[in-house]
């Protein structure tokens, strides 16, 4: 099914977004507590991701209105991760490369 490029690309985003929930599980697992702006975040994420997903009738709606909720979901479970899996995220080189021109 990955065909293009475009596909590529959302098949990565997917897949960054399914080890980002798996590994934010993993750091509440580990008594890693759950901040009342996480909780916000998380279902405010959801809240509009349920609303689009009943709601928008083309797939290219849901791609853009799901997008500006995208950056709210990441950063909560990117501080929910486990403390080892952070320091190895920030520990790659692309991602140093990526905040230094971000």
């Amino acid at each position: 099914m990955l065909r293009n490029a475009q596909t590529v690309l959302a098949f990565l985003e997917n897949l960054v977004l399914i080890g980002l929930v798996l590994g934010a599980l993993f750091g509440f697992l580990r008594h890693r507590t759950l901040g009342y702006w996480q909780i916000a975040m998380i279902g405010f994420s959801l809240a509009v991701f349920s609303l689009v997903g009943m709601t928008a009738p083309v797939v290219g709606a849901i791609v853009r209105y799901k997008s500006p909720v995208l950056p709210f979901l990441f950063f909560a479970l990117y501080h929910g991760l486990s403390y080892r899996f952070q320091g190895f995220i920030e520990r790659q080189k692309w991602i140093q490369w990526l905040t230094m021109r971000l």
